[in-house]
């Protein structure tokens, strides 16, 4: 059975890492992007709400040409303001979805109103909006300084989705590029990284099966490459040993079939000519 390669470890802990910090950040970008337009929002209602209470303290608000005015903020910040007294009984009100004049807002709503500068919600208002919206109220006072009513500045956020789908779109499309790319380069860099081991793994196998000339090729200055040189090191060394060893088995068995013969004197090469029949003749330095 045939183990995963060092190639898939590699490319599988980079394309993880990749992946997790695309989540990440994606979640990171969606969390922003969201606080973004919340607190966009919340501005714009602020800016409208803070015009309302300079009108009401100046007096100006009942004046037809103000309250045209606050209509027409109402249409392109798409706010819906309406104005209560201190009980929550709704006076006027501009704006889509805006509570109709009469109408009485929750006591457990105008008990939070009650007292603070300024007070923000995202929701429904205890019940004012059928949907989610983000509301700034201010406290009114009129042109003597006696408290006269609260004012309620609303947006929609039905929008955030709008705003968030393409804020995502975006990011996704952006994402997805970025980790195809990085996914090839991963690839490649793992590719790079695994040839140098297989050269060492098939020297080492052609080395084991005898062929003691096999060697690394060494290139670059990195660890494998010293790898690579402590290999070949090592095989130079075996291979000279090896060839030591293949001369003195040589020189032993060309030994061992040279026959050791014992010296012959000239008495006995005589006496031995002479019993096979033959004529002898003396050695010279022997005649009579």
């Amino acid at each position: 059975m045939r183990g995963k390669s060092i190639r898939y470890y590699f490319f599988a802990s980079i394309t993880t890492a990749l992946v997790a910090s695309v989540l990440v950040m994606g979640m990171l970008q969606t969390y922003i992007a969201t606080t973004y337009f919340r607190t966009d929002k919340q501005r714009v209602m602020r800016e409208v709400a803070q015009v309302v209470v300079v009108a009401t303290r100046s007096g100006q608000l009942a004046d037809e040409g103000a309250f045209a005015s606050l209509i027409y903020m109402t249409q392109i910040t798409d706010a819906a303001v309406f104005i209560t007294n201190e009980n929550g009984t709704v006076r006027y009100s501009v704006g889509q979805n805006a509570p109709a004049p009469g109408g009485q807002l929750p006591a457990t709503l105008m008990r939070q109103v009650e007292g603070v500068a300024e007070y923000s919600d995202a929701g429904t208002l205890d019940g004012a909006f059928a949907g989610v919206y983000y509301t700034i109220a201010m406290p009114l006072q009129d042109a003597e300084g006696h408290p006269s009513g609260y004012v309620f500045a609303s947006a929609d956020s039905s929008g955030m989705q709008a705003y968030m789908f393409e804020t995502l779109s975006t990011y996704v499309m952006s994402a997805a590029l970025v980790l195809l790319i990085s996914s090839l380069l991963a690839l490649a860099l793992a590719n790079r990284m695994v040839i140098p081991i297989r050269r060492v793994s098939d020297a080492a196998r052609r080395f084991g099966e005898g062929d003691y000339s096999a060697r690394v090729p060494v290139e670059g200055d990195d660890e494998i490459t010293r790898l690579a040189v402590t290999f070949n090191n090592m095989a130079d060394s075996i291979e000279a040993t090896d060839i030591s060893r293949r001369s003195f088995m040589g020189n032993i068995a060309h030994e061992l079939r040279t026959p050791i013969g014992t010296p012959v004197s000239p008495y006995q090469k005589y006496a031995g000519c002479l019993a096979a029949g033959g004529r002898g003749v003396y050695p010279q330095h022997h005649q009579l």
